[in-house]
């Protein structure tokens, strides 16, 4: 009886705060710059036969421009034939934005061996507090991009890179800019943008995220350590990361953790040349040789 009394007053704090946060979204929605790139993120975690998955989505916006709709596997870099999850483009019947969603084993892919992660470009990753080995590269099976999964001391980030052909366009305006924009929606913080080569077939889309608003660090630690995670205390994990979430998005932060990169005025005005260039086309993804 207490236990259940103990879960009704969870609930009922929970949807005191989505009230609150919902109010705030309403007001901030649309007045920071990453809404120009996101309009919108989803993620949770699951426990599917002792392995923690985590199932992301997205729509976003990348001037007028459509993607062809693709649904590929997720797969070890040295051997295709391991599959780890599985990852979808599309458009969305809005012109210009686009959705991507995958689902994949975060506890088998935590056992690739890391190392130095970089771009498609070959330029560095966006993000800091991470050390040379401790970026893991996954692929996604006959398209020119990466998968990236790294664990921090205090943070797990995730994110992917694909290579676009049509944005070659992009890197002829702005070669070599890693442009990316950092978020903060619904509780899910990350940074999304473009990056840019005078090379052709090496310019695209990369996305990042944390994982800690789905995951915690304790839960994280178990699957470094190859401990098994029991459902009840995979769901009390999940209940423990919902309230912090949503209390973050209540009260803020001091400093968000994805801060904008080079995303000063001019960059973001050639950006948009470039984007107009483009027009209102279907782009193709650089296919692996």
């Amino acid at each position: 009886m207490n236990h259940l009394f103990k879960g009704k007053e969870n609930l009922r704090k929970i949807f005191t705060l989505i009230l609150l946060i919902s109010t705030l979204f309403l007001v901030s929605c649309g007045k920071s710059p990453e809404n120009q790139i996101v309009k919108d993120v989803n993620i949770n975690s699951s426990l599917e036969d002792g392995d923690v998955y985590v199932s992301f989505s997205s729509v976003f916006k990348i001037g007028a421009v459509s993607m062809t709709s693709i649904q590929l596997p997720i797969v070890d870099p040295r051997d295709s034939s391991i599959k780890y999850g599985e990852i979808s483009f599309k458009p969305t019947l809005e012109p210009g934005h686009n959705e991507i969603g995958f689902k994949f084993n975060l506890t088998a892919s935590s056992e690739v061996q890391g190392g130095y992660g970089t771009l498609p470009n070959g330029e560095d990753l966006p993000i800091s507090g991470f050390g040379t080995t401790d970026i893991i590269e996954l692929k996604i099976d006959k398209i020119n991009s990466k998968l990236y999964l790294a664990f921090g001391k205090n943070h797990t980030l995730l994110g992917f890179a694909v290579v676009i052909k049509e944005f070659d366009v992009v890197g002829d305006a702005i070669p070599g800019a890693n442009i990316f924009l950092g978020f903060d929606i619904k509780g899910v913080q990350g940074m999304a943008g473009l990056f840019s080569s005078q090379e052709e077939m090496q310019s695209g889309l990369g996305f990042f995220l944390d994982l800690s608003s789905v995951v915690s660090n304790d839960i994280i630690n178990d699957i470094i350590d190859k401990k098994p995670i029991t459902p009840e205390a995979f769901a009390q994990m999940q209940e423990n990361v919902a309230m912090e979430s949503i209390t973050r998005m209540t009260v803020g932060e001091q400093e968000p953790l994805f801060n904008d990169v080079n995303a000063s005025k001019r960059n973001l005005k050639k950006l948009n040349k470039a984007f107009k260039k483009l027009g209102k086309r279907k782009v193709n993804y650089a296919r692996r040789d």
